[in-house]
């Protein structure tokens, strides 16, 4: 029988799995994103996911945001505060549309934005 916490990280482990398959798969299928970063995905992979206009792509972007913060959220990530009353979708398009008006950040690591995003408009007090 597997422990609480050994159950909470298969867990853990199955959600990134998903997320970063999920990413992989589409970014298998775009040569010029993939090449950008060959070991993490950009904020511009990232991105370029969320705005395409291929369902996959688009499914892959939500999955691998909500994927992760649903990761954090597991890990009790104390910078991260979100009510049970917030929407995931409402969380997904905060991060899009930071992504959206801010260029300049897409450069960065794409788990690294979703949590710096994330813990600005839902700290913990």
């Amino acid at each position: 029988m597997i422990g609480r916490p050994a159950l909470q990280q298969a867990k853990m482990c199955a959600v990134f799995m998903l997320g970063g398959f999920c990413g992989g798969l589409w970014m298998a299928s775009q040569p010029a994103l993939a090449a950008q970063s060959e070991r993490f995905m950009t904020g511009d992979t990232l991105y370029a996911m969320a705005v395409s206009s291929e369902d996959p792509a688009q499914s892959s972007a939500r999955s691998y945001v909500l994927g992760f913060l649903d990761g954090l959220m597991h890990l009790r990530d104390a910078k991260i505060c979100i009510g049970v009353d917030v929407p995931a979708e409402s969380v997904y398009g905060l991060v899009i549309q930071t992504l959206t008006q801010r260029p300049d950040l897409r450069r960065y690591n794409a788990a690294s934005l979703v949590r710096e995003i994330v813990s600005s408009h839902y700290p913990c007090a």
